[in-house]
């Protein structure tokens, strides 16, 4: 008898948090990436990453897999510039390392996809793990810097960012799916190895 394990499912906190993860990467260890906005609780270099709409599911053929659809923004606040041409020059680099991230890939990324990482059981402080070709796919990207309407060495870099997954539309059980089942055969199969394979659906098939 063989069995397998159900794959991981994959929620919207997963993809918000590896989408935090994958921002950071993307703009280095200088930068404070956050998720939750504080007025004056930050210092530049900054980054919130949110979503800034509720998650889609649109209808599939498939019973078995539910497509989810979200969208997100990345606000990031490069340092003051100490002219307003060199602001508007490090905004436009950090447009740039947006456009590395999500049309390249970095890191464990690949173009249009970003690595979905498994954050079940894990506190906000601590990272998660990433198993290997599990990823969201970016189906729009956009980017635009703007100065500060107050002060032009100050700029914003919004980046724009539609992606979708994949998860289970079924109710997964706890413990290992039986998959194939080898039965000893009766009356005229007597003596033969019968093996009768069974569908993996999270139920009783």
């Amino acid at each position: 008898m063989s069995v397998t394990t159900p794959s991981n499912d994959r929620t919207n906190t997963d993809a918000l948090r590896s989408m935090k993860r994958y921002v950071a990467l993307a703009l280095g260890d200088a930068w404070e990436i956050r998720l939750s906005r504080e007025e004056g609780a930050f210092e530049r270099p900054f980054a919130r990453v949110w979503q800034v709409a509720g998650t889609t599911y649109p209808r599939t053929s498939s019973k078995w897999l539910a497509d989810m659809v979200q969208p997100f923004v990345i606000s990031a606040y490069p340092e003051r510039g100490d002219t307003s041409d060199r602001a508007l020059l490090a905004a436009q680099a950090v447009e740039e390392q947006m456009f590395q991230a999500f049309r390249r890939g970095i890191g464990d990324g690949r173009p249009f996809r970003i690595p979905l990482c498994d954050y079940s059981n894990t506190s906000l402080s601590n990272g998660a793990e990433w198993v290997t070709n599990a990823f969201m796919r970016v189906t729009d990207l956009s980017t635009q810097p703007f100065p500060d309407p107050d002060d032009d060495k100050l700029w914003t870099v919004v980046c724009d960012v539609r992606v979708t997954w994949r998860r289970p539309a079924y109710i997964q059980p706890e413990g290992p799916v039986l998959q194939e089942l080898d039965l000893e055969g009766t009356g005229e199969a007597a003596g033969q190895d019968v093996s009768i394979t069974l569908p993996v659906t999270g139920g009783t098939p």
